[in-house]
């Protein structure tokens, strides 16, 4: 069974990858421009309601220089469903394609991780940092790793104030550390 997910290469800049649903195969060429992987996640994340709902994080852009991509992320039951639409430019000039993806949630945020995971073992932290230009987004990928792991859910509690009244938040970076010696 093929992958509904796969990089097929981060090359000075560059990701290239697939999303495959039950009919197609959709290339994506990103480039350093936009954060890929860190819009991707955080729109993953709020489509398993993971992120907070105040945040808009189910959209994103991304430069395939010189086309331009606008991404939503949404779940509807078991699916995902991404809608892709390319223009010609980042000026969002003549659109050239417009796609809407669905795939079985479960199965493709398995492959993702799957797919990450052997993105940071191949270039480690620092590679990654190297080759992409940004950092890898690891808390991003920790939440999305332990929703795929049939392990309690990372979660993020409030774990205090300060003197100003404003709420902080923490997590248990020993169950952090746990998921990560999995990769």
């Amino acid at each position: 069974m093929q992958k509904l997910f796969e990089v097929q290469q981060v090359l000075a800049g560059w990701m290239t990858f697939i999303i495959r649903d039950d009919t197609e195969e959709y290339f994506f060429d990103v480039s350093y421009l936009t954060n890929f992987p860190d819009d991707f996640m955080l729109a993953l994340t709020a489509a398993i309601e993971r992120w907070p709902k105040d945040e808009r994080a189910d959209s994103f852009t991304t430069d395939e220089e010189p086309r331009f991509s606008e991404w939503e992320v949404t779940a509807d039951g078991d699916n995902l469903i991404f809608r892709v639409t390319t223009y010609e430019s980042s000026s969002r000039g003549k659109m050239t394609g417009a796609s809407v993806i669905t795939v079985d949630r479960d199965r493709f945020l398995r492959d993702f991780v799957s797919e990450m995971s052997d993105v940071l073992q191949r270039f480690g932290l620092f590679g990654y940092r190297r080759e992409w230009n940004y950092e890898f987004p690891l808390s991003l990928f920790l939440q999305l790793k332990s929703y795929v792991s049939d392990r309690e859910i990372l979660e993020i509690e409030k774990d205090g104030s300060d003197n100003c009244g404003r709420d902080y938040w923490s997590t248990d970076f020993d169950r952090e550390r746990e998921e990560l010696k999995d990769i």
